[in-house]
């Protein structure tokens, strides 16, 4: 009689996390905690109205001509396409770790699923996830010695976000030190393919994929900060369970005595600290537009899953007594399940984190303020993009809307609705409350105000009457 074939792990935990968080997905609000959120919907959702809008380069490419069609459904659709963004990488996750030879392989996708900063920016509207696949694929691929593809792969990512210029970078090293001339040259696929697709669709010049790059400045108004400051992160991007083992992975990493398996742990690794590296001093120089922001690792958190399992086996692996080792893995997988949903400062905060941010219930309100009044069909001057959601608006319509600046407040009209807030209006244009007021033409009609938050949230609505 054949014995009973063992239950297919890997693949039950995957369908578990994909039923989870599609329920996530319908059960909290939430459109993302920053604007870009929202921004990158927005973008793909119009690019039929506005073709152009497919090879923005702020709004990324190939992200928007992936996401393009889910857009159409709304931000829920938005959504939907992340989501299965997220079902690539908990596969491909899973086979690289098999392929690495990695002990409990089925673990890689679990702990990455529940990385905080996978559930909190994982399943919105940003870049991150879909760079995160086209990484762990080329990755996947690296492992299975089809060097070419991987370099096709990656020579796309600095369209899905500005980093891919690092990983191309970072790969063509690996292909340097591989001899693959080949490879080499393929990491140019991607700029020569939007090269032309720019040139012929849009008539740009043929260098537009880099001169039209956002963050090409050597300052930033946003700033700057410590250089330190994602090291300090690294405990809300990963949780304490996780970052332990991250740790250990890294003390053990020269340790390995597997040279196949040493070699791409630390390739795992230079993915990791490059990026960290970069992010920490664009911060801290202010340079590239840097808003010192934790989500942006959202694209490098596959490997860092591969190194927290890499962790947890070395830790294992110091244990003589089976049973000890049975236990302390049991403990520890117990743990990192449950630390999410902790009171720790590190967890996830559900409520404030994947539901609508307070800004965003107020620009709800204001919204129903301004159907409520019958001001519908009137130009539109504002500067959250968010509230291009609540109030219908095809926001690149520039009969629709202006972006409210000094530009805008030059060219106003009779009947003009502005919609003055106390973030985006200042951090992103530079339009102050007292500067509308010495407009003699805008009448206030209304200001919503929240003041039951560690911040005050504002939105004043003016009439031009004149």
């Amino acid at each position: 009689m054949n014995a009973a074939k063992p239950l297919p792990i890997a693949p039950i935990i995957i369908s578990i996390l994909a039923l989870l968080s599609l329920g996530s997905i319908f059960f909290f609000n939430g459109v993302g905690l920053e604007a870009d959120s929202i921004h990158h919907h927005l973008i793909a959702k119009f690019s039929l109205n506005h073709p152009k809008l497919l090879l923005d380069h702020w709004g990324k490419p190939l992200y928007t001509i992936l996401s393009m069609p889910f857009a159409q459904f709304g931000f829920k659709g938005t959504q939907i396409f992340n989501w299965f963004c997220q079902l690539f990488i908990l596969f491909f996750l899973w086979k690289s770790a098999q392929k690495l030879n990695l002990k409990h392989a089925y673990l890689a996708p679990l702990f990455y699923f529940l990385f905080p900063i996978t559930i909190t920016t994982g399943y919105f509207g940003f870049t991150e996830p879909l760079c995160a696949v086209f990484l762990i694929v080329a990755f996947y691929c690296l492992l299975k010695k089809k060097f070419l593809i991987a370099s096709l792969l990656i020579s796309l990512t600095p369209f899905i976000r500005s980093e891919g210029l690092i990983f191309i970078g970072l790969f063509g090293l690996f292909f340097l030190y591989k001899r693959d001339y080949k490879s080499l040259l393929g990491l140019g696929f991607g700029h020569l393919v939007f090269i032309f697709v720019g040139y012929i669709f849009n008539g740009e010049d043929l260098l537009w994929v880099f001169n039209k790059i956002p963050y090409a400045s050597l300052n930033s108004h946003y700033g700057s900060g410590k250089l330190f400051h994602f090291a300090d992160k690294l405990i809300y991007l990963l949780g304490i369970p996780s970052l332990i083992l991250f740790i250990i992975a890294i003390i053990g990493l020269p340790f390995n005595h597997d040279k196949s398996k040493r070699e791409f742990l630390l390739f795992s690794f230079a993915i990791f600290f490059v990026f960290f590296l970069a992010h920490s001093l664009f911060w801290y120089l202010g340079i590239f537009n840097s808003m010192g922001l934790e989500r942006v690792f959202g694209a490098i958190s596959p490997f860092m899953a591969i190194l927290v399992l890499a962790g947890l086996n070395s830790f294992i692996t110091l244990l003589k007594n089976e049973f000890l080792k049975k236990s302390v893995l049991t403990i520890i997988t117990i743990y990192t399940l449950i630390f999410p949903f902790t009171s720790n400062p590190a967890a996830v905060d559900w409520n404030k984190e994947l539901n609508l941010s307070p800004p965003q219930l107020m620009a709800n309100k204001t919204s129903e303020y301004i159907n409520e009044n019958n001001l519908k069909g009137r130009r539109f001057i504002y500067t959250d993009v968010y509230l291009s959601v609540p109030l219908a608006i095809d926001p690149f319509n520039k009969k629709e809307r202006l972006i409210l600046s000094e530009a805008a407040l030059k060219n106003l009209k009779k009947g003009d609705i502005i919609i003055w807030d106390n973030w985006h209006s200042i951090v992103d244009y530079g339009v102050s409350f007292e500067r509308l007021i010495k407009e003699e033409r805008l009448q206030k009609l209304t200001s919503l105000e929240d003041h039951t938050h560690k911040s005050l949230v504002q939105y004043v609505v003016f009439e031009v009457s004149v």
